[in-house]
C-alpha cells in the first residue's frame, strides 16, 4: 500500500504541474480538476470543454511517459458528468461530455450511475419503475415516498445538473449522512436499508480520506420535529461499513428510538483519526470471530 500511495503522490504532482493547483483528490487514484481559468471562459460551455481536451490528453501522455501507467479521464461541465465519463472505457479512456449533450449522455445509463444513488435507493427506484436515468428524467410523479426529500435533487442530477464545488479542505472533523421521509415510517426494513446505505456512504468517504472514527452517532426526528441523537464511542477506531451499520442499529434498539414513526434518520461519525495501518483479515480469521 505504501508503494501505491507513493505512486499516487508522484502522479498528482504531474497533474498539478499540467493543470494547476485546483485539484480535489478523493482517493489514491482519483481526483477532480477545475481548469476553467486555464482554458478561458469565452465561447460558451461547450467550447470551454473542448479546449480542456488537449490538457486531458497531455495528462494521459505524461502519466504514461513518466510513470508507465494508463490514466482514464472524463471531461465534463461538472463533477457528476466528469466522474461518470471517467468510468467509461477503462482503462486508458478519454470521454468528453458537452454541456449541450449531458442529459442525452446520461439517459441510457442505469439509475445507480447518479452520484448518491446506492443499492437501496436504486432498488426503491426500480420498485417505482425507474431503472435508467432516462426513466427518472421522464418521471413527472412525486416519488419522495420512495427516496425521501432527495427526489428533487435526484431529478436535477438526472439531467446532468450538479453545482457541487471542488473541496480543497483537508480538515474533516465529522462525516454524516441522513434521509428525510415523505411520510413518517417505523418500517424496520426501510430503516435498516437507510442505515445500511448511509453506513456504506460514510465508510466510502472515510476510506477515500484514509480516516477512521472513534464515535458513531444516530439521529432521528419525529413528526413533531423532536430531534434526538445518541452515540457510542469505541476504544479502537473503525472505518468499515458493517461496523458503522451494526452500531447504528444497536443505538436505535438500545435507546428505543423507533417507539414511534420517524420523519428523519441519519448516521454520523466523529473522533476521526488518520489510518496508519489496516489489519489484513484472512478467511480462517473470519471463522473465529
Amino acid at each position: 500500500m505504501d508503494v501505491y500511495r507513493a505512486e499516487s503522490v508522484a502522479i498528482m504532482e504531474l497533474v498539478r504541474g499540467l493543470a494547476g493547483e485546483a485539484v480535489e483528490q478523493v482517493s489514491v487514484d482519483e481526483a477532480y480538476l477545475e481548469v476553467t481559468e486555464q482554458v478561458g471562459g469565452e465561447g460558451g460551455h461547450d467550447e470551454m470543454i473542448r479546449r480542456a481536451v488537449p490538457m486531458a490528453e497531455a495528462i494521459k501522455a505524461a502519466v504514461r511517459r513518466e510513470r508507465g501507467l494508463a490514466a482514464t479521464i472524463g471531461v465534463g461541465p461538472n463533477k457528476l458528468t466528469a466522474k461518470i465519463a471517467s468510468s467509461s472505457f477503462k482503462p486508458d479512456g478519454l470521454t468528453v461530455v458537452l454541456e449541450s449533450g449531458k442529459a442525452a449522455y446520461l439517459r441510457p445509463l442505469p439509475a445507480g450511475a447518479i452520484h448518491g444513488v446506492g443499492k437501496v435507493t436504486e432498488a426503491a427506484l426500480a420498485r417505482a419503475g425507474l431503472v435508467t436515468v432516462g426513466d427518472i428524467q421522464d418521471c413527472q410523479d412525486d416519488l419522495r415516498a420512495y427516496v425521501g426529500s432527495w427526489w428533487g435533487e435526484l431529478r436535477r442530477m438526472a439531467f446532468g445538473e450538479d453545482d457541487r464545488p471542488l473541496d480543497f479542505s483537508d480538515d474533516i472533523r465529522s462525516v454524516s449522512s441522513e434521509n428525510t421521509f415523505a411520510r413518517d415510517t417505523a418500517d424496520r426494513a426501510v430503516l435498516r436499508g437507510c442505515l445500511r446505505e448511509q453506513a456504506e456512504e460514510i465508510a466510502g468517504r472515510l476510506q477515500r480520506h484514509r480516516l477512521a472514527a472513534v464515535t458513531v452517532q444516530v439521529k432521528v426526528r419525529y413528526s413533531d420535529f423532536t430531534t434526538l441523537t445518541r452515540q457510542v464511542s469505541m476504544e479502537e477506531a473503525l472505518e468499515d461499513a458493517s461496523s458503522i451499520y451494526r452500531l447504528s442499529c444497536w443505538l436505535l434498539g438500545r435507546h428505543r428510538l423507533v417507539a414511534r414513526p420517524l420523519r428523519l434518520i441519519g448516521v454520523g461519525v466523529t473522533g476521526l483519526r488518520a489510518v496508519t495501518m489496516r489489519q489484513l483479515v484472512l478467511p480462517f480469521m473470519e471463522t473465529r470471530r
